[in-house]
């Protein structure tokens, strides 16, 4: 009868350090999460936006809380430490002013002491001109969890 209630007590045991460990690894492997702007400096006034690419390096996304209207956006989050994400207008009065990616996207870090890195590719719509701009050109904010 010893053996079974000592038997019994073990299994409780793992059970509840197997819970204890759950919680407290997904507590402490959740990364900074950062809000994405682009800069009103890296377009020239009056120009809109006909698409973007965002590749981020050891990070996800973890919310994208607006789409512009007439838009077409992909995310594609790789296992492989490599995020995209791809959008652009479906129809020339879909495409948008700067100011409209003002904490865009909300990307949230691998924490694991990896470099993070992101990267901007814009392509305009009045000139035709493709912006390529780097993580120092933009605007990184850590927001709540």
């Amino acid at each position: 009868m010893q053996w079974k209630t000592e038997r019994l007590f073990d299994i409780r045991l793992v059970l509840i350090l197997s819970v204890l460990l759950l919680l407290c690894e997904s507590v402490s492997f959740a990364g900074e999460r950062l809000s994405l702007t682009i800069p009103p400096e890296a377009v020239t006034r009056g120009e809109r936006i006909a698409s973007f690419t965002i590749t981020v390096h050891h990070a996800w996304v973890m919310s994208l809380p607006k789409v512009p209207k007439a838009w077409s956006i992909c995310i594609k989050n790789d296992p492989a430490w490599k995020t995209i994400v791809d959008g652009g207008i479906t129809v020339g009065v879909g495409a948008v002013y700067v100011d409209f990616f003002d904490n865009f996207i909300v990307l949230e870090k691998f924490d694991s002491g990896t470099m993070f890195d992101v990267n901007v590719e814009l392509i305009t719509l009045d000139q035709e001109r493709r912006i390529l701009l780097k993580m120092k050109d933009l605007v990184l904010k850590t927001v709540g969890k």
